[in-house]
């Protein structure tokens, strides 16, 4: 991602690497929609009366040219809260000017609204650190009839109409939540402002067969529910022999089902459905055939999108909102976080202190010691481990979550399975004891730079709390997770390591990390960073560097399976120096809490040689680069 924040002007957004779960937020045409991820916090970026930060108006000397692309915060619709109006402003950027207004997008909705520039105010410094809530969006493959016909191409190709968008509208408002799925196209680009092409899935709930075709008719059920999507007279008889009489009794001008299809309909699909993916594109074009033209799209690149509906510029405002700063807007002081404020003990009634060389803002170690404590050295000698895929950075930096070996107080073995069981419930029952606490804004407390500065000169390690933005994080463990600051850099940042998803974030705002309660410091991290020791790569020139080549790395994170459980032999002692943190990036072994290990097993079942370093040692063949053994490495 691009450098963000206030000083830039630049507010990132949330790249579409594959799929997602989303909400729709807003829908302008088929081939411009806006959606949501699910688990978004765009209820936690906006102003409400009485606010936390005051609301400042935008400088009156700011010209059409440079309010143009400017970030900014719009009002919203009021709301009603115990009988009285509670006024409140949104993020929104500036997509267009016409002489006495502008147009904004809000950037957390996908909406805009043109409204008196005079009626928005600055956004907060700190809200420049969240990306945008939204996602654009281009359902792929869906044209309205008459878009570039072929047949004609002197004939000025139709666009959306705002009626298509209504018919759109009817489809999409059946659904709760949907799946959007990237079209990868042949022209690679990193401009996340792009709209994206994608296929949109509607996700229904738990439900039988027989009370869906119940609301439906056979023409729309089988170009939705039968492969390939497509309506032609090829597709028609492999429907026919795949459904037999029952698609005979039916055709477009006899299209309903009756109560005795159903008995047909229930051997097909005897299991009940817990969620099915209705594909939307094929229901929007059989409900609206004759305006509507869907054909499978399979290079992004190739698909014109087609225009949407003209929208007419407003020479004045409707909205009263919208004219005018709002009269006496009121801020609560008192509802900010204040430092001051916090007792001048090691620990208030909640848990939160500001001497962070106490015992009680220390998160254990998990080392051999601990291993063996609880439960996760087999009989062997070695502890288990669900390897993350996600953070394989380099045989001296990957990460894992050890799974126990037995009951550390009757010493029953668990079978793997069930460790994992145990594994996936303790992370998820942490993630919601997080997420419940820190979404009170009386429980987040920031920290500053000087303090975590002054501290790591004494040597104190720091946790807190970061508010993640992350998308694949987020769906693995929550908004709200536990990391240590292992660098500060006044100006860049702080550099994070996360304790229970891995691997680290550098440029991280401090405003976006809170202190932790102590109660929340007393479980050890779930994921440990792990370092391979006694291998180096056999290029010189790359291990002089403590680097690797990159075919070494290549392989290394090919032919690392993670899909299975992997037993790690682990070092005892190990006499590596601790670094002490401070404003540069540490070496990733000298880092504290870092485990070694001296070999690596993969499961059985995933791979002919289990021992990874006969793998990535590559004996008898003819490489460019290779794992070798060498005791002192690292």
């Amino acid at each position: 991602m691009v450098r963000n924040g206030k000083q830039y002007n630049k507010i990132n957004r949330i790249p579409l690497i594959s799929s997602a779960t989303v909400i729709i937020s807003h829908i302008e045409s088929p081939s411009s929609f806006f959606v949501q991820p699910k688990n978004h916090i765009t209820d936690d970026l906006i102003l409400r009366e009485p606010s936390e930060l005051p609301l400042m108006p935008l400088s009156s000397e700011m010209t059409n040219d440079s309010l143009l692309g400017y970030y900014c915060m719009a009002p919203l619709e009021d709301l009603l809260v115990d009988d009285e109006i509670v006024r409140q402003y949104g993020r929104a950027r500036i997509i267009d000017v016409n002489f006495s207004l502008v147009e904004v997008r809000y950037i957390d909705e996908g909406k805009t609204e043109w409204v008196d520039p005079i009626c928005l105010a600055e956004m907060p410094e700190n809200f420049y650190y969240h990306p945008w809530q939204t996602i654009h969006c281009c359902l792929g493959g869906i044209s309205p009839t008459g878009f570039l016909l072929e047949s004609n191409p002197e004939q000025e190709s139709r666009g959306w109409t705002e009626t298509d968008a209504d018919h759109f509208r009817q489809v999409v408002n059946r659904f709760p939540l949907f799946k959007v799925v990237s079209i990868q196209g042949t022209n690679i680009s990193n401009d996340n402002s792009r709209v994206n092409i994608v296929e949109l899935y509607g996700l229904e709930n738990s439900f039988s067969v027989s009370q869906r075709i119940l609301e439906t008719d056979i023409v729309t059920f089988f170009r939705t529910q039968v492969r390939p999507l497509s309506w032609s007279d090829s597709d028609v008889e492999q429907v026919r022999e795949k459904f037999g009489n029952l698609f005979k009794k039916h055709s477009v001008e006899n299209p309903k089902i009756d109560v005795s299809d159903l008995l047909v309909l229930e051997r097909l699909y005897t299991a009940p459905i817990k969620i099915l993916e209705i594909d939307v594109a094929g229901l929007f074009s059989a409900e609206f055939f004759q305006t509507v033209i869907y054909s499978p799209l399979y290079n992004a690149s190739m698909f014109p999108i087609p225009a949407g509906p003209i929208n007419h510029q407003p020479t004045t405002v409707i909205d009263p909102r919208f004219e005018d700063f709002p009269l006496r807007w009121t801020s609560d002081e008192r509802k900010a976080p204040n430092r001051k404020t916090i007792p001048k003990s090691s620990m208030d009634t909640d848990g939160f202190g500001v001497i962070y060389s106490s015992s009680d803002f220390q998160v254990p170690n998990m080392d051999c010691k601990y291993f063996r404590e609880n439960g996760y050295y087999s009989d062997s000698g070695v502890v288990t481990f669900h390897i993350l895929s996600a953070r394989l950075n380099t045989p001296y930096e990957f990460y894992g979550i050890p799974l126990r070996n037995h009951n550390p107080e009757n010493k029953e073995v668990l079978p793997t399975r069930e460790a994992f069981r145990q594994m996936i419930t303790e992370r998820k029952e942490l993630a919601a004891e997080l997420e419940a606490f820190y979404s009170l804004s009386k429980n987040r407390y920031q920290f500053k730079i000087k303090d975590i500065l002054s501290g790591f000169n004494g040597g104190i390690r720091f946790y807190g709390i970061y508010i993640c933005s992350q998308l694949d994080r987020r769906s693995q463990f929550g908004r709200y997770q536990r990391v240590e600051i292992i660098a500060v850099d006044p100006k860049e940042g702080l550099m994070l390591r996360f304790l229970d998803s891995g691997g680290t974030i550098e440029a991280v705002n401090i405003t976006d990390v809170y202190q932790i309660a102590s109660k929340h410091c007393t479980i050890a991290a779930m994921a440990l960073q792990l370092c391979w020791q006694g291998v180096r790569d056999e290029d010189m020139m790359f291990w002089v560097k403590s680097d690797f080549h990159p075919f070494t790395l290549k392989a290394f994170r090919q032919k690392f399976f993670t899909d299975g459980p992997v037993q790690l032999t682990l070092l005892e002692n190990h006499d590596r120096k601790k670094c002490r943190y401070g404003k540069e990036r540490p070496i990733v072994y000298e880092m504290w809490n870092v485990c070694f290990c001296t070999n690596i097993e993969l499961s059985p079942t995933l791979t002919k040689e289990p021992n990874l370093f006969k793998v990535l040692n590559f004996d008898g063949q003819i490489v460019e680069s290779r794992l070798v053994n060498d005791p002192d490495a690292p």
